[in-house]
């Protein structure tokens, strides 16, 4: 069969299937959403973490979570969801973003979702290096726990297929004495393979089954998002049986995989063009290229990252997003420069995403920039070998501009520069007090009188575990507590709340303590740049006011007597 008859007569089958779809025979609330907004892999981990996250808004509290590690195996008698802690699109160790990680300190259990949905070819060694940074280092370097299914899983999840071996093999030049190969869980190892088409649509349908009678809302997305992969895997058996009575012969089977492996060549070509293409762009010296990724029929963004760092702010271009000014985890730093940005780039509008990576976006995103929502990163690379010398021109006659720009240079330094840790230590105190880290393992912050001891004395501490957040603390308080409490509300209650308890918290931030649960900061309807702009005033607040001290003093002095 000729390449033209085949391509012809596959067109007339993906002809016919729509005709389904438009008598609605196909029509699903999800795959409407897709067809206008597109739902690639991220927003696939999105909906999976939504419904596996306890303390996610869907009303289920752990019931998700709970029947999906039965699905596991996981033992679940005395399943209590405050001791799980799910994360979606999390980087582990500062390079590895892992899809979905399901952890429990307490229970000592680390789960690792790589989500396939859309067909990304597995990344080298990726499996392995994910079980290296989230679960190896999790456990401490633990023998009996990172290669036990008990403790340690991998759920790879593709649409249909097994890992690639090398994605599962260990990294040559490796120190630590780990195992060549990680194993599948039938061969008593921790990979568990799943699909989309068995496996999340039972997990789900038992879901469903646990919900009771009432049919709210939760409960319709959850039979949409079932219909929607029960939907797809009909189409794909549709197409598979059609073509199948194509390639009758031979020598249509050599024709389609020659045809194959040519545009495989052929996407790789269009990958390193555009590549290069937009490597070309003359930038200011101190503003690095790269790729987001290292495939080259899956690139998805390409950064010009001001001092070269992976994380640092960068003017950044997605084919489905447009031109965007970025910087990892600093997305709710908007609200802090709103002006200067503003001012500095009167072509781009403050970032609504809630993705808290975006700081601003292009505002007039145009035909030359865009690539459809629904095209996957293949269509667009068919797309920008068409029109790449308009998106290079496009690009680089903003980041010229833009790049040499002293103020532009100052304020993305400013920002990168800008860490947590320090910007805690330093803030400014009345004369009489200082403020340390405690620890580097975590994070713990102690404001205190100068000459006392920070480990037994009052003080304000920062410690964003286990709901503490920023309180005042002071050892061995917890049995005089109702002696001092009327003083403690007279002097604190505009901004503390007291803590009824037998522990030596004393007080609490009133509303937002910016805490978390768990033994894991997790940043939960705060940022760190709110935690840094209120701790400042309160401490600043407290700290200058004379009486204050003298209360310190008092209360020191009272437990040395």
């Amino acid at each position: 069969m000729e390449i033209q008859e085949l391509i012809k007569k596959f067109k007339q089958i993906i002809a016919e299937w729509n005709e389904k779809e438009v008598k609605g025979e196909g029509f699903n609330l999800i795959n409407f959403i897709n067809r206008i907004w597109g739902i690639g892999e991220t927003k696939h981990s999105q909906i999976l973490g939504f419904f596996l996250n306890p303390r996610e808004n869907h009303g289920q509290g752990g019931l998700f979570l709970k029947l999906f590690l039965e699905k596991l195996g996981f033992e679940t008698i005395n399943f209590n969801p405050e001791d799980w802690i799910v994360e979606v699109e999390q980087r582990s160790n500062g390079r590895d973003q892992i899809d979905i990680l399901i952890q429990s300190h307490r229970l000592g259990v680390s789960i690792v979702i790589e989500n396939k949905s859309n067909g990304a070819e597995d990344q080298p060694h990726q499996l392995y290096r994910y079980w290296e940074s989230a679960i190896y280092y999790f456990h401490n370097k633990d023998e009996q726990k990172v290669l036990n299914p008990k403790n340690s899983r991998i759920v790879y999840l593709p649409q249909w297929g097994l890992p690639s071996e090398q994605t599962r093999t260990r990294i040559e030049g490796y120190k630590e004495p780990y195992p060549e190969k990680l194993t599948f869980e039938e061969q008593g190892g921790i990979i568990s393979c799943w699909t989309y088409y068995t496996h999340i649509v039972e997990w789900l349908n038992k879901c469903i089954g646990a919900m009771g009678g009432e049919n709210h809302i939760v409960k319709q997305l959850v039979r949409n998002y079932i219909e929607y992969w029960s939907t797809s895997n009909s189409k794909n058996k549709y197409y598979m049986t059609e073509l199948n009575k194509l390639l009758e012969q031979k020598e249509d089977w050599q024709t389609i995989n020659e045809l194959a492996n040519t545009v495989n060549n052929l996407k790789v070509q269009w990958a390193n063009d555009f590549n290069n293409l937009l490597a070309s762009i003359e930038c200011h010296p101190d503003f690095v290229y790269n790729k987001g990724c290292d495939e080259a029929n899956y690139f998805n963004d390409f950064h010009w990252t001001y001092e070269g760092n992976w994380g640092d702010l960068a003017f950044i271009y997605e084919p489905h997003k447009g031109f965007s000014i970025w910087k990892a985890g600093a997305g709710k730093a908007r609200e802090w420069y709103k002006d200067r940005l503003e001012k500095l780039f009167p072509d781009f509008v403050i970032s609504q995403d809630n993705n808290t990576n975006y700081l601003m976006h292009l505002k007039d995103q145009n035909e030359i920039l865009l690539c459809k929502s629904e095209d996957n990163d293949e269509v667009f690379l068919w797309e920008y070998h068409k029109k790449g010398n308009n998106v290079h021109n496009f690009l680089a006659k903003r980041l010229k501009n833009y790049t040499n720009n002293q103020e532009v240079q100052t304020l993305f330094k400013e920002i990168n520069d800008w860490k947590f840790e320090q910007q805690l230590e330093t803030i400014l105190l009345g004369e009489n007090f200082k403020g340390e880290r405690w620890t580097l393992k975590h994070y713990d912050f102690r404001w205190f009188l100068k000459e006392s001891n920070w480990d037994k004395d009052l003080i304000f501490l920062y410690y964003p575990y286990y709901e503490k957040g920023f309180c005042l603390w002071k050892k061995d308080f917890s049995s005089k507590k109702e002696q001092y409490k009327s003083i403690f509300l007279e002097f604190f209650s505009e901004d503390f709340e007291w803590l009824d308890d037998n522990t030596d918290y004393i007080m609490r931030l009133k509303g937002n303590a910016f805490s978390a649960p768990g033994d894991k900061f997790v940043e939960t309807g705060f940022s760190k740049y709110e935690v840094v702009e209120k701790l400042t005033e309160i401490l600043q607040k407290y700290t200058n006011e004379p009486k204050i001290v003298e209360l310190f003093q008092t209360i020191n002095t009272d437990f040395q007597e």
